[in-house]
């Protein structure tokens, strides 16, 4: 596995959604691409972007990460915690024409842990938070909400 998330500021995923979205905070995705074997992270909202062609058809997975999440220690945190989970995802991966398009398979082993990687993932098991007032801080800095917390 190649974790391409590389070194980042702690608040660098805390991005301000379109006007009148919610949440008001940008979603942040941490994205496995299993034919090349690559873990970026990208914030993104589906509902104006649509999902992208590699995700959909089963190339790319996708775990909404916590709008806490340290970004600056993400990269080790997913090597630390994850990154043999994602190596037998990307081995339990294949990929079929079906007549019209490439598609993503996963063996029955690989679904499930999918299923577990998504779950430990998306409650922020093994990620760093950061703490509620930096937090909270970062947020105001980027707009998402006044210093009286609306």
């Amino acid at each position: 596995m190649q974790n391409k998330i590389g070194q980042l500021a702690e608040d660098a995923l805390i991005e301000a959604n379109y006007a009148g979205n919610y949440p008001r905070q940008m979603p942040i995705f941490l994205l496995v691409d299993k034919e090349t074997r690559e873990i970026t992270v990208e914030t993104r909202n589906y509902q104006i972007g649509g999902t992208p062609a590699r995700q959909w058809n089963g190339f790319v997975s996708a775990y909404q990460l916590p709008a806490n999440v340290d970004a600056d220690r993400l990269a080790a945190d997913i090597d630390e915690h994850y990154s043999s989970q994602f190596e037998a995802l990307c081995d339990g991966w294949d990929s079929v024409w079906d007549g019209q398009n490439w598609k993503g398979t996963l063996t029955d082993d690989a679904v499930e842990i999918e299923m577990l990687i998504s779950q430990d993932i998306e409650s922020g098991a093994g990620l760093s938070e950061l703490d509620e007032e930096a937090y909270t801080d970062y947020l105001i800095a980027a707009g998402i909400i006044d210093a009286d917390g609306n």
